[in-house]
């Protein structure tokens, strides 16, 4: 991104950022539709399957009509990945439908997830984190958010366990993420080390909270992606207008 685009994108709520810049949100849709980008088009209840984008111009954006389209609602929300892999994303009011094609109003703003090394997400109520340090095995540590590059969690600080600072390396770390669709309904990401990079007490909480840094494995490191990359399309899912 040149520095001349990066003046469009102003920081917005939830780790994104957007811009409102008709010029740089036609450069980006072209860009997708010249190239056959998928994108993803949903409202409440409904998301579709891969599509691609049939024209664009200040009068409205033109989408490949999916085959089960159920026209319930006018407005929807596009979804898509650009060529950084990065989410990106408009919501507009459908204006016209065709045999072929739905159509919504161009686009005023157009949001996209932070450009950072890691994306953090946040995880379901009841993920814990279990790990060793030397003979000692560690359990039941709650999960604040999770990265592919760390975690972080916390532990009451009535009762903190001994021997956890910064700078001190942790292995065999299991992450236990409810998941109703998991065997035993539990989704079990393992990571081989880690490091504890920051301490610090959270008198929000009354805890005390360890930011790790993950050394996974190459198939850990997959696995955490895989789940990243899903947590980040259930973020952008919610708030989709009816």
């Amino acid at each position: 991104m040149t520095t001349q685009h990066a003046a469009y994108w102003t920081t917005a709520d939830n780790g994104y950022e957007k811009t409102a810049s008709a010029e740089m949100i036609t450069t980006i849709l072209r860009g997708l539709m010249e190239k056959h980008r998928f994108v993803v088009l949903m409202h409440k209840g409904y998301q579709s399957g891969n599509l691609v984008l049939v024209a664009v111009d200040t009068g409205g954006v033109a989408i490949d009509k999916p085959v089960d389209w159920p026209g319930t609602s006018k407005r929807v929300r596009v979804l898509f990945r650009d060529e950084s892999n990065v989410w990106n994303y408009f919501t507009a009011t459908v204006v016209q439908e065709t045999k072929d094609t739905v159509k919504t109003e161009f686009p005023t703003e157009l949001f996209r997830l932070q450009r950072r090394a890691y994306f953090r997400v946040s995880v379901p109520a009841g993920t814990t984190a279990s790990f060793r340090r030397g003979e000692r095995r560690y359990e039941g540590l709650v999960v604040s958010n999770l990265s592919v590059g760390g975690m972080l969690v916390c532990t009451p600080a009535a009762g903190v366990p001994k021997g956890l600072k910064e700078q001190v390396t942790i292995e065999e770390i299991e992450l236990l993420i409810p998941d109703e669709e998991a065997e035993d309904g539990v989704l079990v990401l393992p990571v081989r080390k880690g490091v504890i990079v920051r301490a610090f007490a959270d008198d929000n909480k009354e805890a005390v909270c360890f930011g790790v840094q993950f050394a996974p494995a190459a198939r850990e490191e997959e696995q955490l992606l895989q789940y990243v990359r899903t947590s980040e399309l259930d973020a952008l899912r919610k708030g989709v207008a009816v």
